[in-house]
């Protein structure tokens, strides 16, 4: 204690002396000092401030609701973000955009559909979309246009309109999409296979893409092997988002809603021929994927609703005194708090409301994860309010004679009881809302938005709890100190029976008062209930030879001096002793108590409050009293330290073969109808083209000959380097323009001054290349030059293959990187780009964004661990206690058949900033327990038994509630939510594991045994 160790412990604890201090008398006690004295007035300014955020965001339009998987998923600094803009908005392709891509699956359940009847099914679903009026309607008006710009006119509103031609690839393209061209009565089999295997290209030339329209695809296979078990068809639309009614978005609801009722239809007619071939057919568009998501995001809202109803009963309950303690002349639903806890709730849900509020009003999205966030926030808003509740109770005793007006009384209460508790809840508040900025400072936008949405709302639950609770607090003990019921608060009890209260009175002036008791510690190291002696003496504490507190009884004629002399004390030692208040405190503030601690629990209610002994086995602390007396034998304790240390180890084991993947599909309420679609092609198609893709040119002269060997060269070496593309593109406009140049170059009807732009006049003139790469090359309406082009490739990326996908995308970012004609560049010349490098990018992102975030969070917590708790070896148990939960939270990803993505490690970074707060309650009960008593010291064990006669109780029902909040994830109807429900329960039973179980163990074998520059406290 003398050495350099020893300075530096009660430097690092004089540190945590002062910020106590600071936070304490200049932040919660002004805060509730006023709630206290003017409940009404604060009560009112917080509902009306509550209601006219949502109106403000109302009246500025703010609130966003984000389903774009794109916006939410790819990192706010990838060059993803700025091609697409330039791509989609304001780009050379503006009035070429590109198209609406729709795909549809034909299959029959793993059976063979390279038969006649499956061929005749994929012909019925191309025909039924060929014959929507819409579809129609819109590839008309788009060949019109298309049309007019070839021939440079212009068309009324490039922003809105739609350029190319509707265009559909698949099997029945063979035969021009016509039904007529084939007899299915004397066409075989062997003629359908020959002509679907053997024919290099479509009718209208355009080369014939095997592996994309046939699953399985295996070129060397013989057609007598050959099988297929799904055909997929591709369909684009020609693009014009952007109109306030949108023809493509019209085509595409139109198409779903007709392949939904040919889905139908398909499985009527097997069962009603009992078919074992059940030909199914799934689709997939982008807009029925950003639907399904919006679904998603609302229709758990009644969830919500009803969860908050169940938190209301379950926090009325909890509230609610159904022993007979509080029967006295029959007042038990005058003194009983139900409507506190109604009042709790309606608490946290002005604290959702303000939250989320002010997040909109700063333009932060409205996503899927804020709806799980909701649950979350529901269930543990209410620890601060039992804390709070506890430490109410806890100062019952000790201030109901030592003021002269109800007022006083009242007031000095709440200060006691924010000096006692209000550091706890701050620090466990601080470690929740810093973990969750750390998470602000991720990359990924969705990742940001629910960070910010929770460190917002925690905070301003937490000034809720301490302003507006504190109110509601104080409100209620006026309705019991003027006798109306529970409830039922305009109703006002009977007054109680005089005969029945001089009774108790006289029985009280003889000695005889209703027996009463006190929790004591045995010789033999069990805590037990201790009832007062017949003639009204007090029991007092002495400990044996052996360290072991024994009781002893003062006389009951030093009653009346004894507590005269400890209000003197109080009086006194509030100056001389608080290490809040010490050399500062006023004349004209109200006394405080040696009790009052600098961030903890009351020194010692368990010991000195008086409870009745037919409800004592049962009462909170009889519970805790006995739940403690078995969890320090010596025997469970070796079976505690060996549990969770295998457990420990198993985490670790289990986080190690975590693997990365995210699955968008859960995303999607569990009834979309894309889990068909997604099912299907992961079990078709293992290595499926995953992903539609674009060489782009830009800012190039593409009449120089090193400018275009500079572009063939990217495509060459993108594809040489690249092993996630599937093959070089069939389709390089500019490849198939030289080659034109050079067949015609010697031509007698080609001038030989001819130049590159009325070369490529004429190139572009032949029907079939306008039609392929019309919509590809962008040219200035004046000089003809080429601004911007592009070409198709795909990626040989199964959909949910997160290993494969982030390798093509980072690889593709390092090849574009080291193309020489990007080197000097504000921005790339010759880059590649695709709908699916907004989820690529989010798994590249994750390998360094989330542990960033996550030692980030782990970092704020130990910060506020050192500056909160007055001992490194409470500190330590802390930080040892958050990162055990945390890597076997880890762990639990593997167990549940769940994936590591950014999704479940914001569940870990979630476990980092709520874990802390059961153990920061457990851990400042310990410490803030009186160090002696009389005078002899408490040894560890004792401290522990306080710690959980205090808080434990109040720390499980914050569990409790959490886990009841977190319960309704599990009936949600998205994957996401379900994932959030089993990580949720894991997190709040490892908390609850570690902070009442392990934590209590360590603390009666190492925790510290005194308190560094704090007061010795009393026994009241």
């Amino acid at each position: 204690n003398n050495g350099i160790g020893g300075v530096l412990l009660s430097f690092h604890a004089g540190i945590v002396q002062r910020v106590d201090h600071a936070i304490t008398r200049y932040f919660l006690l002004p805060i509730t000092t006023f709630a206290a004295k003017n409940p009404y007035t604060c009560c009112s300014m917080t509902i009306v401030i509550s209601i006219l955020l949502p109106v403000l965001v109302f009246m500025t339009d703010s609130f966003v609701l984000e389903t774009d998987i794109g916006n939410m998923w790819t990192p706010v600094k990838s060059a993803v973000n700025d091609n697409r803009e330039w791509l989609g908005t304001t780009g050379h392709f503006r009035k070429r955009r590109f198209p609406r891509f729709i795909e549809i699956m034909v299959h029959a359940d793993d059976n063979n559909i390279l038969t006649v009847e499956g061929i005749q099914h994929l012909f019925e679903a191309v025909d039924t979309i060929r014959s929507i009026p819409t579809y129609q309607q819109h590839c008309n008006n788009a060949a019109k246009m298309a049309t007019e710009a070839a021939k440079g006119g212009e068309t009324n509103d490039e922003e809105e309109q739609s350029v190319g031609e509707c265009n559909i690839i698949g099997v029945t393209r063979l035969w021009n999409h016509d039904t007529q061209s084939i007899d299915f009565d004397t066409t075989t089999i062997d003629e359908l296979k020959r002509m679907i295997f053997e024919s290099q290209s479509f009718p209208d030339q355009l080369p014939v893409p095997h592996n994309r329209i046939l699953s399985p695809w295996d070129p060397a296979i013989s057609l007598d092997d050959a099988i297929i078990r799904a055909f997929k068809t591709e369909i684009y639309l020609p693009n014009d988002i952007g109109s306030e009614n949108s023809m493509a978005l019209k085509v595409e609801d139109d198409i779903v809603d007709a392949i939904v009722e040919l889905r139908s239809k398909w499985e009527s007619e097997s069962e009603e021929h009992e078919s074992n071939e059940k030909l199914k057919i799934e689709i997939l568009t982008k807009s029925v994927l950003e639907s399904e998501i919006l679904d998603a995001t609302l229709v758990d809202v009644p969830l919500v609703i009803a969860t908050f109803a169940v938190m209301c009963i379950f926090s009325s309950l909890v509230f609610m005194d159904f022993t007979k303690t509080n029967d006295a002349h029959g007042r038990r639903f005058v003194n009983s708090s139900g409507i506190l806890g109604l009042g709790a709730m309606f608490t946290i849900l002005l604290s959702t409301i303000a939250g989320y509020s002010i997040c909109i009003f700063m333009r932060m999205p409205f996503t899927i994860l804020i709806v799980g966030l909701t649950f979350v926030v529901f269930g543990i808003g209410l620890d601060d309010a039992f804390i709070l509740w506890g430490g109410w109770k806890d100062t019952a005793s000790s201030h109901h004679d030592n003021h002269n007006s109800a007022s006083n009384h009242l007031v000095h209460r709440v200060r006691t009881t924010v000096e006692r508790v209000g550091m706890t809840i701050t620090s466990t508040t601080l470690t929740s809302v810093l973990a969750f900025l750390a998470g602000t400072f991720s990359q990924l936008p969705a990742i940001r938005w629910v960070c910010t949405y929770a460190a917002v709302t925690i905070f301003v639950d937490f000034v809720l709890q301490i302003s507006f609770f504190v109110s509601l607090m104080v409100l209620n003990q006026r309705r019991i100190d003027n006798g109306y019921y529970d409830f039922l608060v305009f109703v006002r009890a009977p007054a109680p029976d005089n005969a029945r209260c001089r009774g108790v009175e006289d029985k009280a002036g003889k000695g005889e008062h209703q027996s009463t008791n006190t929790m004591s510690m045995a010789a033999d190291g069990n805590w037990k209930f201790d009832e007062l002696p017949p003639n009204g003496g007090v029991v007092a504490f002495d400990t044996n030879d052996d360290g072991g507190a024994i009781e002893t009884t003062m006389p009951s004629t030093t009653r009346g001096r004894a507590k005269e002399a400890r209000i003197a004390d109080d009086t006194v030692t509030s100056r001389s002793h608080s290490p809040i208040f010490a050399g500062n405190e006023h004349d004209n503030e109200l006394p405080r108590t040696a009790a009052s601690s600098s961030s903890g629990m009351s020194p010692s209610p368990s010991m000195s409050t008086p409870t009745p002994n037919h409800d004592k086995a049962w009462s909170s602390q009889g519970i805790m009293m006995r739940y403690g007396n078995f969890l320090l034998k010596p025997l469970t304790k070796t079976v505690v330290i060996v549990a969770f240390a295998t457990l420990l180890a198993a985490g670790a084991i289990s986080l190690s073969n975590l693997e990365k993947e995210f699955d968008y599909t859960v995303l999607l309420t569990r009834d979309s109808i894309l889990h068909g679609y997604f099912a299907a092609d992961e079990r078709y198609v293992p290595t499926a083209i995953g992903g539609i893709a674009y060489f782009v040119f830009r800012d190039l002269n593409v009449s120089d000959p090193n400018h275009q060997a500079a572009m063939i060269g990217f495509v060459d070496d993108m594809v040489a380097r690249n092993d996630a593309l599937s093959e070089r593109p069939q389709l390089f406009w500019l490849e198939h323009f030289l080659q034109y140049q050079n067949a015609t170059a010697n031509s007698t009807s080609v001038s030989p001054n001819r130049t590159f732009n009325e070369t490529l006049d004429d190139f572009l003139s032949i029907d079939i290349v306008d039609t392929v790469y019309g919509v590809d090359i962008t040219r200035d309406n004046v000089t003809g030059e080429v601004i911007a082009s592009r070409t198709t490739f795909y990626y040989d990326t199964p959909y949910n293959d997160a290993v494969i996908q982030e390798y093509a995308f980072t690889k593709q970012l390092e090849i574009t990187r080291e193309q020489e004609i990007n080197q000097g560049r504000s921005r790339p010349a010759v880059f590649t780009h695709s709908p699916w490098y907004a989820g690529w990018s989010h798994h590249a992102a994750v390998n360094r964004d989330v542990p960033m975030a996550l030692l980030s969070g782990y970092a704020a917590v130990f910060v506020v661990c050192m500056l909160t708790i007055p001992h490194i070896i409470g500190v330590g148990l802390a930080m040892l206690m958050t990162g055990m939960v945390a890597v076997v939270l880890g762990g639990v990803i593997p167990w549940a058949g769940f994936y590591f993505n950014s999704l479940n490690a914001t569940n870990i970074l979630i476990a980092i900033g709520f874990v802390v707060d059961f153990n920061l309650h457990v851990l400042h009960g310990y410490l803030q327990s009186p160090a002696q008593i009389d005078g002899k010291q408490l040894n560890r064990h004792d401290r522990v038994m306080h710690s959980l006669q205090t808080v434990g109780w109040s720390v499980f029902l914050g569990g409790s509630s959490s886990f009841l909040g977190i319960c309704a994830l599990g009936l949600a109807s998205s994957g996401l939510m379900w994932r959030g429900f089993v990580l949720g329960i894991s997190l709040i039973l490892l908390g609850l594991g570690h902070g009442l179980i392990l934590l209590p163990v360590l603390l009666s074998i190492v925790g510290p045994t005194a308190n560094r520059k704090l007061p010795v406290q009393r026994d009241n």
